[in-house]
Protein backbone atom coordinates (compact mmCIF):
# COMPACT_ATOMS: atom_id res chain seq x y z
CA UNK A 1 0.00 0.00 0.00
CA UNK A 2 2.75 2.36 0.77
CA UNK A 3 3.95 1.80 -2.70
CA UNK A 4 0.69 2.92 -4.22
CA UNK A 5 0.68 6.04 -2.06
CA UNK A 6 4.20 6.98 -3.26
CA UNK A 7 3.15 6.40 -6.84
CA UNK A 8 0.11 8.60 -6.36
CA UNK A 9 2.27 11.36 -4.88
CA UNK A 10 4.72 11.09 -7.77
CA UNK A 11 1.90 11.33 -10.31
CA UNK A 12 0.36 14.32 -8.53
CA UNK A 13 3.76 16.03 -8.40
CA UNK A 14 4.31 15.49 -12.13
CA UNK A 15 0.83 16.79 -12.88
CA UNK A 16 1.45 19.95 -10.85
CA UNK A 17 4.81 20.47 -12.60
CA UNK A 18 3.19 20.08 -16.04
CA UNK A 19 0.50 22.62 -15.16
CA UNK A 20 3.17 25.07 -13.99
CA UNK A 21 5.17 24.54 -17.18
CA UNK A 22 2.07 25.00 -19.33
CA UNK A 23 1.19 28.29 -17.61
CA UNK A 24 4.51 29.82 -18.80
CA UNK A 25 3.99 28.54 -22.33
CA UNK A 26 0.42 29.73 -22.88
CA UNK A 27 1.46 32.38 -25.44
CA UNK A 28 1.70 36.15 -25.58
CA UNK A 29 -0.54 38.37 -23.56
CA UNK A 30 -2.29 41.48 -24.80
CA UNK A 31 0.36 43.82 -23.36
CA UNK A 32 3.21 41.99 -25.09
CA UNK A 33 1.37 42.14 -28.42
CA UNK A 34 0.65 45.87 -28.02
CA UNK A 35 4.28 46.60 -27.12
CA UNK A 36 5.55 44.68 -30.15
CA UNK A 37 3.09 46.51 -32.43
CA UNK A 38 4.21 49.87 -31.00
CA UNK A 39 7.88 49.04 -31.53
CA UNK A 40 7.17 47.90 -35.09
CA UNK A 41 5.28 51.14 -35.75
CA UNK A 42 8.16 53.28 -34.52
CA UNK A 43 10.62 51.35 -36.68
CA UNK A 44 8.39 51.70 -39.77
CA UNK A 45 7.94 55.44 -39.19
CA UNK A 46 11.70 55.84 -38.92
CA UNK A 47 12.24 53.93 -42.14
CA UNK A 48 9.59 56.02 -43.91
CA UNK A 49 11.15 59.29 -42.77
CA UNK A 50 14.56 58.06 -43.91
CA UNK A 51 13.19 57.07 -47.33
CA UNK A 52 11.65 60.53 -47.80
CA UNK A 53 14.93 62.23 -46.82
CA UNK A 54 16.93 60.08 -49.24
CA UNK A 55 14.44 60.79 -52.04
CA UNK A 56 14.68 64.54 -51.48
CA UNK A 57 18.47 64.46 -51.33
CA UNK A 58 18.56 62.50 -54.58
CA UNK A 59 16.28 65.05 -56.26
CA UNK A 60 18.38 68.01 -55.06
CA UNK A 61 21.54 66.26 -56.23
CA UNK A 62 20.09 65.55 -59.68
CA UNK A 63 18.93 69.18 -60.03
CA UNK A 64 22.31 70.52 -58.84
CA UNK A 65 24.10 68.46 -61.47
CA UNK A 66 21.72 69.70 -64.18
CA UNK A 67 22.10 73.33 -63.03
CA UNK A 68 25.89 73.08 -63.01
CA UNK A 69 25.83 71.63 -66.53
CA UNK A 70 23.57 74.46 -67.75
CA UNK A 71 25.86 77.05 -66.16
CA UNK A 72 28.99 75.45 -67.61
CA UNK A 73 27.37 75.28 -71.06
CA UNK A 74 26.59 79.03 -71.01
CA UNK A 75 30.03 79.88 -69.64
CA UNK A 76 31.71 78.02 -72.49
CA UNK A 77 29.43 79.73 -75.04
CA UNK A 78 30.38 83.15 -73.62
CA UNK A 79 34.08 82.31 -73.55
CA UNK A 80 33.92 81.35 -77.24
CA UNK A 81 32.49 84.73 -78.29
CA UNK A 82 34.85 87.22 -79.96
CA UNK A 83 36.69 89.39 -77.43
CA UNK A 84 34.70 92.50 -78.37
CA UNK A 85 31.25 90.81 -78.60
CA UNK A 86 28.28 92.50 -76.92
CA UNK A 87 27.62 89.38 -74.77
CA UNK A 88 30.80 89.98 -72.81
CA UNK A 89 30.27 93.69 -72.16
CA UNK A 90 30.18 94.47 -68.42
CA UNK A 91 26.70 94.03 -66.95
CA UNK A 92 24.03 91.57 -65.85
CA UNK A 93 22.20 89.34 -68.31
CA UNK A 94 19.14 87.07 -68.19
CA UNK A 95 18.89 84.09 -70.53
CA UNK A 96 16.10 84.53 -73.10
CA UNK A 97 15.24 80.81 -72.77
CA UNK A 98 14.19 81.09 -69.10
CA UNK A 99 12.68 79.09 -67.53
CA UNK A 100 14.43 76.07 -69.00
CA UNK A 101 14.58 72.33 -68.49
CA UNK A 102 17.69 70.39 -67.51
CA UNK A 103 18.59 69.95 -71.17
CA UNK A 104 18.07 73.64 -72.01
CA UNK A 105 14.55 73.28 -73.43
CA UNK A 106 11.69 75.67 -72.65
CA UNK A 107 9.21 75.60 -69.76
CA UNK A 108 11.41 74.09 -67.07
CA UNK A 109 12.33 75.11 -63.55
CA UNK A 110 15.83 76.51 -64.11
CA UNK A 111 16.57 80.24 -64.44
CA UNK A 112 19.98 81.13 -65.94
CA UNK A 113 21.65 84.51 -65.51
CA UNK A 114 25.20 85.80 -65.86
CA UNK A 115 27.27 88.76 -64.81
CA UNK A 116 30.29 90.21 -66.63
CA UNK A 117 32.53 92.19 -64.31
CA UNK A 118 33.81 95.66 -64.97
CA UNK A 119 36.84 95.97 -67.22
CA UNK A 120 40.23 95.03 -65.78
CA UNK A 121 38.69 93.01 -62.94
CA UNK A 122 40.41 91.02 -61.42
CA UNK A 123 43.52 92.09 -63.33
CA UNK A 124 44.60 94.26 -66.23
CA UNK A 125 43.12 92.96 -69.50
CA UNK A 126 40.66 90.52 -67.88
CA UNK A 127 36.96 90.38 -67.04
CA UNK A 128 35.19 87.84 -64.83
CA UNK A 129 32.18 85.91 -66.11
CA UNK A 130 29.89 84.36 -63.49
CA UNK A 131 26.97 82.24 -64.66
CA UNK A 132 24.30 81.32 -62.10
CA UNK A 133 21.46 78.84 -62.50
CA UNK A 134 18.70 78.98 -59.88
CA UNK A 135 15.78 76.63 -59.25
CA UNK A 136 13.29 75.83 -56.53
CA UNK A 137 12.16 72.37 -55.49
CA UNK A 138 11.62 72.01 -51.73
CA UNK A 139 13.53 75.25 -51.20
CA UNK A 140 15.47 77.71 -53.40
CA UNK A 141 18.88 76.57 -54.72
CA UNK A 142 21.50 77.91 -57.09
CA UNK A 143 24.70 76.78 -58.77
CA UNK A 144 27.36 79.17 -60.09
CA UNK A 145 30.50 78.84 -62.20
CA UNK A 146 33.03 81.55 -63.02
CA UNK A 147 35.86 82.12 -65.46
CA UNK A 148 38.01 84.92 -66.83
CA UNK A 149 37.88 86.29 -70.38
CA UNK A 150 40.38 88.57 -72.02
CA UNK A 151 39.44 92.02 -73.08
CA UNK A 152 39.92 93.00 -76.72
CA UNK A 153 42.56 95.52 -75.61
CA UNK A 154 44.88 95.81 -72.64
CA UNK A 155 43.92 97.65 -70.59
CA UNK A 156 40.25 96.98 -71.30
CA UNK A 157 38.52 99.81 -73.09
Amino acid sequence: MAMQHDDAQRVASCTRRRRRDRRGARGLGTIEVLVSIAISGVVLLGMTANTIAVSRAQSVSRNAAAATALAQQQLEALRNLPLDAAGVDPGSYVDAGNPMTADGGPNGKFERTWVVSDADTPAMGLKTLTVTVAWTDYEPHQASVSAYVRCSTVPCS
